[in-house]
């Protein structure tokens, strides 16, 4: 029976995430995402397919893995405890499991090679109190970790067994992209240095396995996406060069020499975007790496107009795109026949998929609840503002009638550099359910079409506010069924900021919900921790809110507070290191100031991923404040005769 979305069905969505492959291709792994209320937690279940014959099961352990590898025939899974990491050995032909060792450190990222045992790990620099955290260094706190004054990541090297752990890199450099070329001897590494501020750019070192020595071939001048041994006489990488583009830019591949350094263009790709996550949804996510070499060609996702692409490019720089048929992809694995896949297609929440000759087709039925829900079907719109042409879309009500009126909500993505595709969204279909249209567009700033188009240092706030106004309009004149006197606005992070920012600018909108924003940007670029090179960059290239005073106080809502009309409710993680939770207090603080009704949401223990991976309780509150919210002021006559 097909029936009426709630906001508690989020508990039944899984997502599926770090798709892994033995060697052989013969069996994967992945994990699955089940969300428990009750315990206010997600539990964490590993799904074992043999590929032969397709069946899928449930792997049997006694322990939420944090990561796994097949290796040899077996399965090795990383369990964190306490600080400590344990490694234990599963077969799944004997469904034996036997524990390996135990390193003493949080364990991030490893591999085995042969006698050896190689990993990333998190270390204290200096003894930590409870109680008092001090720090030189910034940032203080780093989005989803806290705070990183006393500690950095570091590569090490142990025998097979975890015993003689040696340090590869050192303490005054922090371990980020890594590479174990085990077939080249070597293990390429990026490592940011640890001075008072984080730089931009990362540094690119060689460990050579037989020498045990480290050489730098690249300081700083590049931020890099990754790294990749493709042959014993070929260092890819791609990077943006922060000497000639700004740290936004797409990346390029690039060759760098071993012996020189020298870094050259390697081959000319698209003019789009790996950052990841980039299309908007808040119903998945991925753990896992966009990038994998299989034979000699690396395969990687990009970000075009209409959702994610998959490319693979060889060694002589020849590349070519794979087509998916996806939106969104998250894991992927290279088999002999084709590629397996985990992402969002259309607006079915994530399958594990098989993409081949014959096109891309579902293998699981994980998330078939969907088909039994009334959801709204995206109409896609595009329109014209500042002489480009908007993507966009609307979802009209669920069970629309003729001659009524309805409200609707504009929604505004995060980044800017993301995109809205007709992808499923919980926030978006459930708004629908409940008796609204939904809008969204991607103004300049968003990604998929390229540096031009996601280019707006400098217009951070202005242009696409414009754009967007030019895009509500364009809505309104399509569907007269929109009531235009009970229209919503809401956003997040950067959509959060906008939304804050589109307030301050019209009252045309009847309530907003703003969530995770910035309201002033001279206090982000201060205590965000990507503040300097964020806010820097948007205020326009290479400034700051000393040089550019003016603009920053321009661009920021909170000066703005006086103008305020909408009713506005603001949502926030108290644990959120990207926005801190101040933005939106300062927002709240001064429209009750000033009169106009608001209502702050603080959720202890969220972070800036409040909306995607909140813990399910705070989710379920989450939903519940913004229907009640939009509902309150929203509400109206619904049926009043369209005119």
């Amino acid at each position: 029976m097909i029936g009426k979305l709630k906001q508690e069905d989020f508990l039944q969505n899984r997502v599926l995430t770090n798709l892994k492959t033995d060697e052989n291709g013969k069996i994967a792994l992945f994990s699955e995402i089940v969300p428990d209320l009750k315990d206010n937690r997600y539990r964490k279940v590993v799904k074992f397919v043999d590929l032969e014959s397709m069946d899928m099961n449930n792997l049997e352990i006694p322990f939420e893995p944090d990561d796994y590898l097949p290796e040899n025939g077996e399965i090795i899974f990383k369990v964190i405890n306490d600080g400590d990491t344990d490694f234990h050995s599963f077969n799944p032909e004997k469904r034996t499991l036997r524990l390996l060792f135990t390193i003493p450190f949080p364990v991030k990222k490893f591999a085995f090679d042969r006698s050896c045992f190689y990993f990333t790990a998190e270390v204290p620099r200096s003894q930590v109190n409870d109680r008092v955290f001090s720090g030189e260094r910034s940032p203080f706190f780093i989005e989803g970790r806290g705070p990183v004054n006393n500690s950095t990541v570091c590569l090490f090297r142990s025998e097979a067994d975890g015993n003689d752990i040696n340090m590869i890199s050192t303490l005054d450099n922090c371990v980020d992209l890594v590479d174990f070329a085990f077939e080249e001897k070597r293990i390429l590494y990026t490592v940011y240095t640890t001075g008072r501020v984080k730089p931009p750019g990362s540094d690119l070192y060689l460990y050579d396995m037989e020498t045990g020595t480290s050489r730098n071939l690249l300081h700083d001048s590049y931020r890099i996406f990754h790294i990749e041994m493709m042959a014993t006489d070929l260092i890819l990488m791609a990077g943006v060069d922060l000497a000639r583009c700004s740290r936004n830019d797409n990346p390029r591949f690039y060759r760098v020499d071993e012996k020189s350094g020298r870094v050259d263009l390697f081959c000319k790709t698209p003019d789009l975007s790996l950052e990841h996550p980039s299309v908007v949804t808040d119903s998945f996510y991925s753990d896992s790496e966009p990038f994998l070499k299989y034979g000699n060609h690396l395969y990687f996702k990009m970000v075009g107009r209409k959702g994610d692409k998959l490319y693979r490019i060889d060694s002589q720089g020849t590349w070519q795109e794979i087509v998916s048929d996806m939106q969104v992809i998250g894991s992927f694995q290279i088999v002999e026949k084709g590629i397996l896949l985990l992402g969002l297609k259309d607006l079915n929440l994530t399958e594990l998929f098989f993409t081949g000759p014959e096109g891309t087709k579902p293998l699981s039925g994980i998330n078939n609840w969907i088909s039994r829900r009334s959801l709204s079907q995206p109409v896609s719109l595009t329109c014209e503002a500042d002489g480009v042409e908007l993507d966009g879309f609307v979802y009209p009500p669920v069970n629309y009638e003729e001659n009524r009126k309805y409200p609707a909500v504009l929604m505004i993505h995060g980044g800017p550099k993301m995109l809205y595709a007709p992808v499923y969204s919980h926030d978006i279909q459930l708004l629908c359910a409940e008796g609204y249209f939904v809008f969204c567009g991607n103004p300049m700033g968003s990604d998929g079409r390229g540096d031009d188009f996601a280019r707006i240092s400098g217009s951070f706030a202005e242009q696409p506010y414009r754009q967007l106004m030019a895009f509500t309009d364009e809505v309104l004149s399509l569907y007269p069924a929109i009531d235009k006197n009970r229209l919503g606005v809401t956003g997040g992070s950067y959509g959060g900021y906008l939304a804050n920012y589109i307030i301050t600018h019209t009252d045309r909108f009847k309530a907003a919900v703003t969530e995770r924003g910035i309201s002033d940007l001279q206090t982000a670029f201060t205590s965000s921790d990507i503040g300097p090179q964020y806010v820097g960059e948007y205020l326009g290239s290479g400034s700051d809110p000393w040089r550019n005073r003016e603009k920053a106080i321009e661009d920021s809502p909170i000066y703005r507070a006086d103008r305020v009309k909408t009713p506005t409710l603001f949502v926030h993680g108290k644990e959120d290191f990207r926005c801190m939770y101040t933005e939106s207090l300062n927002m709240f603080n001064a429209l009750n100031y000033h009169g106009v009704e608001t209502s702050l949401s603080l959720f202890s223990g969220e972070n800036h991923s409040l909306v995607v991976r909140g813990k399910p309780q705070s989710k379920m509150e989450r939903y519940r404040l913004i229907l009640q919210w939009f509902g309150r002021f929203l509400s109206g006559d619904n049926r009043e005769s369209a005119k």
